[in-house]
């Protein structure tokens, strides 16, 4: 399908992005990814969702790894001798935005006969994002010390070493609200026992109980798959 853009419009969104936020002249798939390495849509959590300064907001309602052309792609040439106007051979070219090419968006969708397409209307992009919330049902409003600033230890940390670099965060002042622990913390990890490594913790809820009375909220890394190692373990 191909969707209208505009002279100098940009375009933002598509979920979780790392490499990239500005997304006009870029292709994006939406496709998961759990350790993208290139700027190529690929990502944790990956939404067909866009919106424009122009304050259009467009979700392509599909699951399936759909590909957007954002602003740049071109018609392919009906002859091998013409060629297209404004076309770089740059793998991340943006168009001049200063040039009055309105552009377009194309997404393809694959191995799909339709698709349903909801348009949201500003008139801002503020109010594009209100009313794409209250349409995908709203949400709560999560805790301040969920938007704070959160720390993640290394899998080679231990409890001594986890709650005095804690401490020090405190005596220094330096802003934090959680702490993290990568899958260290288990017995064995990728895939996950979800039970405590006593020779890394021999104390968890000592850990627990120590970090929240310098007002801090732990977070554990955890994986889908369990590891056999769990069964007739006990800390699940």
């Amino acid at each position: 399908m191909e969707l209208p853009l505009g002279p100098g419009a940009e375009v933002y969104g598509f979920g979780l992005q790392f490499l990239s936020f500005n997304q006009r002249g870029k292709k994006k798939v939406a496709r998961v990814n759990a350790d993208p390495k290139m700027d190529a849509g690929d990502s944790h959590a990956p939404v067909p969702f866009y919106i424009t300064t122009q304050g259009i907001g467009v979700l392509i309602d599909t699951a399936r790894c759909a590909t957007f052309y954002f602003g740049e792609a071109r018609p392919r040439p009906e002859n091998a001798t013409d060629s297209v106007s404004g076309a770089s051979p740059a793998p991340n070219y943006t168009h001049n935005l200063q040039d009055g090419d309105a552009g377009k968006i194309t997404v393809d969708v694959p191995v799909a006969g339709g698709v349903d397409v909801y348009l949201f209307g500003g008139p801002d992009m503020l109010n594009v994002v209100k009313r794409y919330n209250a349409f995908s049902g709203g949400g709560h409003v999560p805790p301040e010390w969920g938007l704070g600033f959160w720390y993640r230890y290394d899998a080679r940390a231990t409890q001594q070493t986890a709650l005095e670099m804690a401490q020090e965060f405190r005596e220094r002042k330096i802003p934090c609200d959680v702490i993290g622990l990568e899958p260290g913390w288990q017995t064995h990890a990728y895939s996950c026992t979800f039970v405590w490594d006593k020779t890394r913790f021999p104390d968890p809820a000592g850990f627990v109980r120590s970090a929240g009375e310098m007002n801090y909220k732990v977070n554990l890394w955890e994986h889908a798959f369990i590891h056999p190692a769990k069964r007739g373990q006990e800390g699940f």
